[in-house]
């Protein structure tokens, strides 16, 4: 009993939160001004202010003169089914009743259609939408109808969409066939960003001085100079030898000499001079050579010891 009572209190609430929604008043000043908009062939004002006198206080008499004034705007679907909808509300008798199946009757024969259909296999995830209207699989086949002029089907799938563009003509049915769109993929990630190594100045290479031939002519004067220091000593003693044969064959004063002893002085003479000369010719070839030694790049000496490869480079 408490339910029934709760029900009841909750119906008249609802009915009365209707009622009061309405406005009759207002509805009824938007009607006559819209009477005389369209006696003056002002179509456009007219149906907008029955539209809002029926939203106000719906009656069948309003639903029949918006039908009419769209109509004559040329929007013949949405008159066709306000004609529609106006017929039962009109009591029995009535001749508006009538007028408005007529009306629709006669409209039905005018009004575009449009028909989509969806390619076989198309994914069950895509969407159709007619203009900015999302239609469901149970109408798709049918032939729905629509204002005369451009349209556009949409079919979308994901991110992607296909767009199939149309002209509907009055008393014409178009089909459309439409297919999904290809998913779009997602987009590769950028590759990282490398950031650039800073340029290293190539190293620069110690010139090495290449084994120089100083060092080997150093050697080879050493040598030069030390066969030319012994040549000189060699023709020093021969020279002394001389003076001493001289000595002796010739005596103290040389008062004695013959001519064997005079020929042995004039000899060592001259192995004297050739011995001083050979002499300071292998002593400056010597001192050259050992400046040019001591001047080269000595090569590293390396062995091994104890701990391993040793030595100095």
């Amino acid at each position: 009993m408490r339910k029934a009572v709760v029900a009841i209190a909750f119906g008249v609430l609802v009915t009365a939160s209707s009622a009061w929604a309405r406005d009759p008043a207002a509805a009824e000043v938007l009607y006559r001004a819209a009477r005389e908009a369209a006696k003056k062939g002002d179509w456009t004002t007219a149906c907008a202010q029955f539209g809002e006198s029926q939203r106000l206080d719906p009656a069948p008499g309003t639903l029949l003169n918006l039908a009419d004034c769209e109509e004559h705007r040329g929007l013949i679907a949405a008159a066709w089914i306000h004609f529609v909808e106006a017929e039962p509300q009109f009591k029995s008798g009535d001749p508006r009743a009538a007028l408005a199946r007529d009306r629709a009757a006669a409209l039905d024969k005018k009004v575009p259609r449009v028909r989509i259909k969806l390619e076989p296999g198309t994914s069950p995830d895509a969407k159709v939408f007619r203009d900015d209207v999302e239609l469901g699989s149970a109408s798709l086949g049918l032939p729905l109808p629509v204002e005369p002029g451009a349209h556009t089907i949409v079919v979308k799938l994901g991110a992607a969409e296909k767009r199939f563009p149309i002209v509907a003509a009055a008393g014409a049915t178009v089909d459309v066939v439409a297919s999904a769109p290809v998913p779009e993929l997602a987009p590769s990630p950028p590759p990282p960003k490398v950031e650039p190594q800073p340029q290293q100045p190539p190293p620069v290479e110690k010139p090495t001085e290449p084994e120089s031939d100083t060092r080997t002519l150093g050697w080879i004067l050493v040598g030069a100079g030390a066969v030319a220091i012994g040549a000189g000593a060699v023709t020093g003693v021969l020279a002394l030898s001389k003076a001493d044969s001289v000595k002796s064959s010739c005596g103290p004063d040389y008062a004695t000499c013959d001519p064997a002893s005079v020929e042995n002085a004039s000899s060592g003479k001259t192995l004297a001079t050739v011995s001083t000369i050979t002499f300071i010719g292998g002593a400056v070839l010597a001192a050259a050579g050992v400046y040019f030694v001591v001047r080269s790049p000595a090569k590293p000496s390396w062995g091994f010891g104890p701990g391993g490869v040793r030595g100095t480079f």
